[in-house]
């Protein structure tokens, strides 16, 4: 059961259907299967063949990505091209919409295709960066001192016999004496020194 699980837990509801046609593909037959799942005959057959070539591996029945893999790219202009670096070189910060209007009398392109080809420049690292400073991170050094001066100072309070105790502890760092003064204090019951 442990098995089963490990190997139906990446299937999505195509692979499982797929499954299911396969499974009344071996038991009823072609013609069956075509009439009860609607699906044609090279597409059982490449199902199956993926299937026994995977055994163990039920999730390579997944829907595949239908995406081209060779897309369309997009031809830019070089007179277009070489406008738009000169002009982002004399104003780094210039976008598509002013660059638009400096252009339009020259070249034939709109706005949204003006951005489009600005962002494909700065992806090839074809745009100047002038103006912007990379930020470096600083690393800030504590400038610790050579010997330690002054006194440790620590405070401990006990209450005794309705009387708050202070012993207030100092150690001289340098010469390590101890001084343990002790103070005192009255607690107050019902508004009233005891």
């Amino acid at each position: 059961m442990y098995s089963y699980l490990v190997r139906i837990r990446d299937m999505d509801e195509e692979a499982k259907r797929r499954i299911k046609i396969i499974n009344h593909f071996n038991q009823f037959g072609l013609e069956s299967t075509k009439d009860a799942f609607d699906v044609s005959k090279a597409s059982i057959y490449r199902w199956k063949r993926v299937l026994e070539n995977n055994p163990k591996n039920l999730k390579a029945l997944n829907k595949k990505s239908t995406a081209p893999k060779n897309t369309r790219r997009r031809l830019i202009d070089p007179y277009l091209q070489a406008d738009i670096i000169k002009l982002r070189t004399t104003y780094p910060r210039m976008g598509h919409v002013p660059m638009y209007y400096l252009l339009k009398n020259k070249h034939n392109v709109s706005k949204t295709t003006l951005g489009r080809i600005l962002s494909d420049l700065k992806k090839k690292n074809l745009l100047p960066k002038i103006g912007y400073k990379p930020y470096i991170k600083k690393k800030i050094r504590k400038q610790r001192r050579k010997s330690k001066t002054g006194y440790e100072i620590d405070t401990v309070t006990r209450h005794i016999n309705g009387i708050k105790w202070y012993f207030i502890t100092a150690i001289d760092i340098q010469t390590r004496k101890v001084y343990c003064p002790i103070k005192k204090s009255f607690i107050k019951r019902n508004n009233k020194a005891t």
